[in-house]
């Protein structure tokens, strides 16, 4: 009886279109329209990391309100609620504490 010999380089063609198939779970006009947009966005801008989830100040958690752009406190970067349609004049009083 013959043995059964195992063919190791059948499915050795690893070519770059492959790997790329593999690991690229966007395609890349995807990519290149986030990268615009993580360009423009004050986190990048500020060198913040982007938050996973979005924010809520502790005002409106407490109060349960949606509302942007309620600020008691001194605004901490953190209390900035996001997606960041906020007022300019709440942004600049962050740089300038900053």
């Amino acid at each position: 009886m013959q043995k059964k010999k195992k063919n190791y380089y059948k499915n050795k063609k690893f070519t770059k279109q492959h790997f790329n198939q593999k690991n690229n779970k966007y395609p890349y006009s995807l990519k290149k329209k986030n990268y615009y947009k993580n360009k423009n966005s004050i986190y990048y801008l500020l060198g913040e990391k982007k938050p996973a989830k979005p924010l809520m100040t502790s005002y409106l958690h407490r109060n349960k309100k949606i509302k942007t752009g309620i600020f008691l406190k001194k605004p901490i970067f953190k209390d900035i609620l996001y997606p960041f349609y906020l007022n300019l004049k709440l942004i600049n009083e962050y740089l300038k504490k900053k």
